[in-house]
C-alpha cells in the first residue's frame, strides 16, 4: 500500500490481495458480482486475472463479457 488511507473516510475496512503479477499489479479473481448477483464470469476452476490501476478511469475486458 502506498499512502495510506483514513479510516474515518471509508465505510469498510479493504480487502487484502495476493499480487499475482507485480509488473501489472494484478490479482486472481474468482467471481464478480452486478448488485448480488453472480455474472459466472469467473470462476474458482476459471478464474480472471484483474489488473489494479488506480490511475485512470478506462475499464476494459472481453467484449463479450462486458
Amino acid at each position: 500500500m502506498f499512502g495510506g488511507f483514513n479510516e474515518n473516510l471509508i465505510e469498510e475496512y479493504p480487502n487484502w490481495h495476493a499480487v499475482s503479477e507485480e509488473m501489472y499489479w494484478s490479482v486472481n479473481c474468482q467471481q464478480i458480482l452486478v448488485g448480488k448477483d453472480d455474472t459466472g464470469i469467473c470462476t474458482s476452476d476459471k478464474p480472471c486475472k484483474l489488473v489494479i490501476d488506480s490511475g485512470t478511469s478506462l475499464f476494459t475486458g472481453p467484449t463479450r463479457d462486458l
